[in-house]
């Protein structure tokens, strides 16, 4: 990639793992001559410097899959990979070969999403009413369900899988009916699929989508998204937080108090959507770390910037339209929240990702360049 210029490979942080002494960035790296699709592995030291990089091609050799693992070693979920061109998943780490052997086996088409769940490693297999989910465990065995319930396809498309104690919490985005959330279970040998909330939360097309997650203490941490129609700026209606209970059920941290099918919703937060701001439009980024002594969680929300399709049909759940301007916020208890100040530039672009460092917030964002590590700090006080 030495021969390329800067302006034809795009870079976007997509993950950042952190711990105590340091932590883990993933960028991928779009060729858009091409289209190839490159990852590149940052080591962290604990303020967040970049101290080793790795650039894993789409067909990594066995080199390239030990010196991933090397670097990735404190964070295994770093270690299992989705091929986009093949949409297989690969994994060099001895804990998952078996499972990643029998979802590979068992898939009968491309795998979009993949998530670890209580020693199992799940994916979404294929499109369409012919979608399943496949879960493997580290023995190798296999069970599977339709996931005819998800409704993919055509508008609808899976956005996030994250396990949340006994159940698999999936998100489904739909730019006219709203986001679907589900539960997939396990008991008796076989897997359950049920819903947790369809329509947006009941907020309709005003959530389009979940377009963050994050593991909290309370529970499954969840930003929305609005898109956009030709009739209104999308700033105009604010994204919400969602939070999903360990027993399954949602309820609202922040957003619009409404009534539902499980009875009136009112925001934790007593805050109103966008955290009460309208140019806000989508909660890009969740985190939570250790600040000040004690487990404080950091939300990124962004506005949007991009020019809506006449017809809504057309939309896709695409977030690089979202690289407005950037607000950053933080909460020790999820119902008081205080603006965190910083000083991200205008063109940042769309942010994917943060991580807690020692004394900074480490935002991921989009660049271009081979060799650019898209990964800007804001101190923390």
């Amino acid at each position: 990639m030495t021969s390329q210029s800067n302006d034809s490979v795009h870079a976007q942080m997509r993950q950042i793992e952190t711990g105590q002494t340091g932590g883990v960035a993933r960028v991928e790296q779009t060729d858009l001559t091409t289209g190839d699709i490159t990852e590149l592995f940052v080591k962290l030291a604990g303020a967040g410097d970049a101290t080793a990089t790795l650039r894993v091609p789409a067909q990594p050799d066995a080199m390239d899959l030990a010196i991933r693992d090397a670097i990735t070693g404190d964070h295994p979920a770093l270690q299992v990979g989705l091929d986009p061109q093949t949409g297989q998943i690969s994994a060099q780490t001895p804990a998952w070969q078996s499972a990643m052997r029998g979802l590979n086996a068992a898939s009968t088409g491309p795998m979009s999403h993949f998530a670890f769940w209580d020693q199992r490693l799940c994916a979404v297999c294929g499109d369409g009413p012919d979608a399943k989910i496949v879960c493997a465990q580290d023995d190798g065995q296999v069970h599977e369900i339709a996931a005819s319930a998800l409704r993919l396809g055509g508008r609808r498309a899976l956005t996030h899988m994250q396990a949340l104690g006994p159940r698999l919490i999936l998100a489904v985005g739909d730019a006219v009916e709203g986001f679907g959330l589900f539960a997939l279970s396990h008991a008796d040998g076989a897997l359950t699929l049920t819903d947790i909330a369809d329509r947006g939360a009941f907020r309709f097309s005003l959530n389009a989508l979940i377009s963050a997650a994050c593991q909290t203490d309370a529970g499954l941490l969840l930003g929305t998204a609005a898109l956009g129609t030709p009739r209104g700026a999308v700033g105009h209606w604010g994204p919400e937080l969602i939070l999903i209970s360990a027993d399954g059920t949602w309820d609202l941290v922040m957003g619009q108090p409404r009534f539902s099918p499980q009875g009136l919703k009112l925001p934790a937060s007593a805050l109103t959507p966008g955290f009460g701001l309208p140019g806000n439009a989508a909660i890009q980024a969740i985190a939570q770390g250790m600040w000040q002594g004690h487990v404080q969680t950091f939300v990124a929300v962004q506005g949007f910037a991009g020019s809506p399709p006449a017809n809504r049909d057309d939309l896709r759940p695409e977030l690089l339209e979202y690289h407005g301007a950037v607000q950053l916020f933080v909460s020790a208890d999820l119902q008081d929240w205080a603006e965190v100040p910083h000083r991200l530039p205008a063109d940042i672009g769309c942010i994917s990702a943060l991580g807690v460092g020692a004394d900074a917030l480490l935002v991921g964002h989009e660049g271009f360049g081979p060799h650019t590590v898209p990964l800007s700090h804001v101190p923390l006080p």
